[in-house]
C-alpha cells in the first residue's frame, strides 16, 4: 500500500479477525465471544451485529469502550 493510501482513521465496523488482533486474542476467542453475545441475549461477549449466516461485524465503539476509548 502506498503512503497516499494508508487510511488515516480506522475503520467504523471490525471483522472478528482484526477484533482480535486489536485485543491481542486468537481467532478462536474471538469467535467464541462475538457468538456468546448472541446466545446471552447481550449479557456477556462482545457486541456485534451478524451479517449473513456466517459473518460478524463490530463497531469501532463497541470495540474501544472497554479499552478506554470514546
Amino acid at each position: 500500500m502506498t503512503p497516499d493510501r494508508i487510511p488515516t482513521t480506522p475503520p467504523a465496523w471490525f471483522n472478528v479477525e482484526m477484533y482480535a488482533a486489536v485485543y491481542g486474542i486468537g481467532r478462536h476467542v474471538a469467535y467464541a465471544n462475538v457468538r456468546l453475545w448472541h446466545t446471552s441475549s447481550g449479557r456477556e461477549g462482545m457486541p456485534n451485529e451478524r451479517v449473513g449466516k456466517k459473518h460478524y461485524r463490530i463497531s469501532r465503539y463497541e470495540l474501544e469502550k472497554p479499552l478506554g476509548g470514546p
